[in-house]
């Protein structure tokens, strides 16, 4: 299984930026999970994963880490990811 973390606050401009290219892709990748992980929040979640600066996207596949895509990008840099383990 593969999912997407994307690790966020409502308070972060990029956060909120990048919030309609993941719903974007969310109806492109119907197998891939994903989960919005609100870091004031969840705020342990984001430590164990080492989160230092937001946005973060952590893709997972069956529940090992393979890649990490830090700030605001565009949407075919996650497509592309995604297809990489999907």
């Amino acid at each position: 299984m593969v999912t997407l973390k994307k690790f966020w606050s409502e308070t972060c401009g990029p956060c909120n930026a990048l919030a309609p290219t993941i719903e974007q892709i969310k109806n492109q990748f119907g197998s891939v999970m994903f989960q919005d992980i609100n870091i004031n929040n969840d705020f342990e979640t984001a430590r164990s994963y080492g989160v230092r600066s937001i946005p973060l996207v952590v893709i997972e596949k069956d529940g090992v880490e393979v890649d990490r895509i830090l700030g605001n990008q565009p949407a075919a840099t996650y497509i592309n990811k995604l297809n990489a383990v999907a």
